[in-house]
């Protein structure tokens, strides 16, 4: 059977690592040992196909934690477009007026880029800003 390359045990690394996982020497063994069905505890003497699961199993993970991430950034995007909606940064039809608030985020936002351009953690401040011009605006009436 084919032995795991250099190159599969750097990825598994990196995934693991992404995962903040690469530290855990005993979570490594122990997944490791899954794979190889107890034959091992070293990701070097996995067979391909072996270290080809844990690599896609990982990945998996990986994708699972950006799309809570994702998740997270696009609840605090509704934040900021129900703030717009208060301000009546509104279309005709009721909907907020999205070329406004990407307007502001560029011209006036921390990062200067469109509000689905920031990430997670910019978002943060970019709605405090916007809260900021939300009391402004509804303190001025």
């Amino acid at each position: 059977m084919e032995i795991v390359s250099k190159k599969d045990i750097q990825v598994i690394h990196a995934l693991l690592a992404n995962l903040g996982l690469v530290s855990d020497k005993e979570y490594k063994r122990s997944q490791v040992e899954v794979y190889s069905n107890g034959r091992e505890t070293s990701t070097a003497k996995l067979y391909a196909h072996e270290a080809a699961q844990f690599k896609a199993d990982l990945q998996e993970a990986v994708n699972k934690r950006l799309s809570t991430a994702q998740v997270k950034a696009n609840d605090k995007r509704r934040r900021i477009i129900a703030m717009a909606h208060e301000m009546l940064w509104e279309l005709p039809d009721g909907c907020v007026d999205m070329e406004r608030v990407n307007g502001w985020c560029v011209a006036r936002g921390h990062m200067h880029k469109p509000l689905n351009d920031y990430t997670l953690t910019e978002l943060s401040k970019l709605i405090w800003q916007f809260e900021q011009v939300r009391v402004s605006l509804l303190n001025g009436i």
